[in-house]
């Protein structure tokens, strides 16, 4: 794989027109320049689609469904639609920090691994730290995920497009928990 691949950011959304803002603004303003963003619109009634269109306009790629299928197959259409080699996940309430996807992508390349997620801080509505989600396993770390979602949000993980499709993507059943 190239060491500047393209990355697709896929976020998911549903009636969160002024949430949805801030992420896509966090994932435009990445310091990791070859990306494209996909939201996917999961059926809104509040005008999202149409506000997004008209505030970002070419800056992302929206897809807009015309039936609500829930947050798991939101996801699997956006990878569907993604032109990237690796995928990254941004739930529409989250952000991310600038370098996030710039230092996923070294070390894809560096360590040729398939998945990487990382820590998470979580935040209050005034954007006020109220602590730390800290990366606790690395490697084969299947037998962890059984006991518990040790990656904690689906917003950290970057993984390689043909695994995730390999895979069969999130099961569209889940309504919650899919990204566990």
């Amino acid at each position: 794989m190239e060491h500047t691949p393209l990355v697709s950011a896929v976020i998911p959304t549903y009636n969160r027109q002024q949430k949805v803002v801030r992420a896509i603004d966090s994932a435009l303003a990445q310091t990791y320049t070859n990306m494209e963003i996909v939201v996917v619109d999961d059926c809104s009634t509040d005008g999202t689609a149409r506000y997004l269109q008209e505030r970002y306009g070419e800056k992302i790629r929206l897809i807009s469904l015309s039936t609500n299928v829930g947050g798991a197959q939101a996801r699997n259409v956006g990878v569907e639609n993604a032109r990237g080699a690796l995928i990254a996940f941004l739930d529409s309430d989250d952000q991310w920090e600038n370098s996030k996807i710039a230092r996923q992508v070294d070390i894809v390349h560096q360590q040729d691994v398939g998945v990487v997620y990382t820590g998470m801080y979580r935040l209050n509505q005034r954007n006020d730290i109220l602590g730390l989600n800290t990366p606790r396993f690395s490697g084969a770390i299947g037998s962890a995920l059984l006991n518990e979602n040790v990656v904690s949000s689906t917003s950290s993980v970057l993984v390689r497009k043909e695994l995730f499709v390999k895979v069969g993507g999130f099961n569209r059943r889940l309504r919650s928990c899919d990204d566990w």
